[in-house]
């Protein structure tokens, strides 16, 4: 047989009568029971894994079912509950083991500030970014460190510090182009390229806009790209070429 409470309250006073232990070891039970009833087709209950996992000591499985759960919220524009999940993941991702643990940690910190960018919530991603900043350059990957100065650059570039676009956009280019990452190379030029607008510097920020462009066209990073083409199209039209101009706004 099997009870349900219905009542939300009755519910609330169950659950939170039985011991922390015994509770944890019933969503490991039920994650466990999930993953071999959908085991072909884990992403219909990606969700539901997320959230018994998260609340037990299994921090792999926690980690590891929240991203998938935020990736699912993203592919629908969900950044909300996106960036619930992978602040939910955070805390379980420092308790992993030592190796591997610093690259997963600083991974979800640059997904969930993706996330948060998509809310416009760039002063608390800007935070979030500056208190892991010695975690990325103590790790020394080129990968992440390309990744995570980018998004420096993007979120100064929202908030109007110029001079930090500057900088933090050397640095993403610098370890871009060490991890051979066209697609962070591709972003960054981007971001140089609407800077060269707002600073009036109207043909450097075409020519950013062309670099830009070439770096993300065989990426299939279609967002970024269609992004890139806007603002070299807007730097041309700064420069009065407009032939130049609709050439890119037809691409």
């Amino acid at each position: 047989p099997r009870y349900v409470f219905v009542h939300a309250l009755t519910h609330e006073v169950a659950y939170e009568g039985l011991l922390l232990s015994r509770r944890r070891a019933l969503h490991e039970a039920v994650g466990q029971m999930l993953e071999r009833q959908y085991a072909d087709r884990l992403d219909e209950v990606v969700d539901l894994l997320a959230h018994h996992y998260s609340r037990t000591e299994r921090h792999g499985k926690a980690v590891e079912y929240l991203s998938r759960s935020a990736e699912k919220a993203v592919r629908g524009y969900a950044h909300t509950e996106a960036a619930r999940a992978l602040e939910e993941a955070l805390p379980h991702a420092e308790r992993l083991p030592a190796e591997g643990r610093e690259r997963r940690v600083l991974t979800l910190v640059v997904r969930l500030v993706t996330s948060l960018w998509f809310q416009g919530r760039f002063e608390e991603g800007l935070g979030l970014l500056l208190g892991y900043q010695p975690r990325v350059d103590a790790l020394g990957d080129p990968q992440i460190a390309g990744e995570y100065y980018f998004w420096l650059s993007h979120i100064d570039a929202h908030i109007g510090d110029s001079a930090s676009v500057e900088r933090f956009a050397a640095r993403a280019m610098e370890e871009a182009e060490r991890a051979g990452d066209d697609t962070t190379i591709g972003k960054v030029r981007y971001v140089l390229s609407r800077e060269g607008f707002w600073t009036g510097r109207y043909a450097e920020g075409a020519e950013h806009g062309r670099a830009a462009v070439a770096a993300l066209e065989a990426t299939g990073e279609w967002w970024w790209l269609g992004h890139a083409l806007l603002w070299e199209a807007i730097n041309h039209i700064s420069l009065g070429a407009f032939g130049a101009a609709l050439e890119v706004v037809e691409r």
